[in-house]
């Protein structure tokens, strides 16, 4: 209705990254150290791995994805105190198989294995429509 879609976009994200950045400051005062280890980019990678896994639209979708990671996980958690003459570490063996599932998910199911419904899908249309 006559605003510049950009500009309020901008405003937009300029709010958000120094609501981010104060959060941040403040979080670091809490702690006391900021360490790089502590904000790893495999950790955002493995939520959207679960998200991606479990389908986007609705929150049981990620939690189901969320289940899927935590019995990769620990499977090979307990699996590696039975196998300790291992040439390899079986930490990284989890990330193989995240993937290997991530890769079934997408071929064989692209929209994840819990998908949103059409019904949630027309209900949300028609509420924003009115």
């Amino acid at each position: 209705l006559g605003k510049d879609v950009v500009k309020v976009r901008m405003k937009v994200l300029m709010l958000g990254s120094a609501i981010a950045g104060a959060a941040g400051a403040l979080y670091a005062f809490y702690l006391g150290i900021v360490h790089p280890s502590d904000y790893a980019p495999l950790r955002t990678f493995i939520v959207w791995v679960m998200v991606i896994i479990g389908g986007a639209g609705n929150n049981l979708g990620a939690a189901v994805g969320a289940l899927i990671y935590l019995f990769v996980d620990r499977t090979l958690a307990i699996a590696k105190t039975y196998m300790p003459a291992l040439p390899f570490d079986l930490n990284y063996l989890t990330y193989v198989f995240l993937g290997i599932i991530l890769i079934l998910v997408l071929i064989f199911k692209p929209e994840g294995l819990m998908p949103e419904s059409l019904e949630a899908r027309e209900e949300i249309r028609e509420e924003a429509s009115q």
